[in-house]
């Protein structure tokens, strides 16, 4: 159905069926953008819950990070830029290849991107750092931070967002901040 919503949507900005008027064409391009982006969002839960179920299995491979962060930013920029949010980056010139999945790393930044956007006030800051941690086993790994002004998690809620799924099953209630 949403898919529908999108082509309809196309149909009408081609203006095949009558000119639009220059308010029309801002909120039906609203429209289409929001439906696009809901349409992501389900294709990513779906994605995540197979993973979760344990039907989906990852595809090691050594890529650029730098394409997945900017993958990422492409596709949260009409929500950031919607808060005239600034984006900074803290990057070093040079990355190496990493290892793993490059469409698991790309959801995972985009989530996180989304999720700053979300709680970030109008004409506030997210920024991204990439830097280098060694955890004394003679390996080099590499940490990717995505910092936002938002309000932060209450230090009582940390456990209901980042704990067990499991153990969250059933509550309900508003985390402070997030709604």
């Amino acid at each position: 159905p949403m898919s529908s919503v999108v082509g309809y949507s196309d149909f009408l900005l081609s203006e095949s069926v009558g000119i639009l008027g220059a308010l029309q064409r801002k909120f039906l391009e609203r429209v289409k953008v929001s439906t696009e982006r809901m349409i992501s969002m389900i294709e990513e839960l779906v994605q995540i819950a197979s993973v979760e179920a344990g039907h989906t299995k990852l595809n090691l491979g050594s890529f650029d990070l730098m394409r997945a962060i900017d993958t990422s930013i492409s596709d949260t920029s009409p929500a950031i830029r919607e808060k005239n949010i600034s984006l900074r980056m803290n990057i070093p010139d040079k990355l190496p290849k990493i290892q793993g999945d490059y469409e698991a790393v790309k959801l995972i930044l985009t989530n996180l991107l989304q999720n700053a956007g979300i709680v970030t006030p109008i004409e506030g800051e997210i920024t991204i750092s990439v830097g280098y941690e060694s955890y004394g086993d003679g390996q080099d790994y590499v940490l990717v931070q995505i910092t936002d002004s938002g309000g932060g998690i209450p230090a009582e809620d940390i456990q209901r967002v980042f704990g067990d799924p499991n153990e969250r099953a059933g509550k309900t209630g508003a985390i402070r901040g997030l709604g």
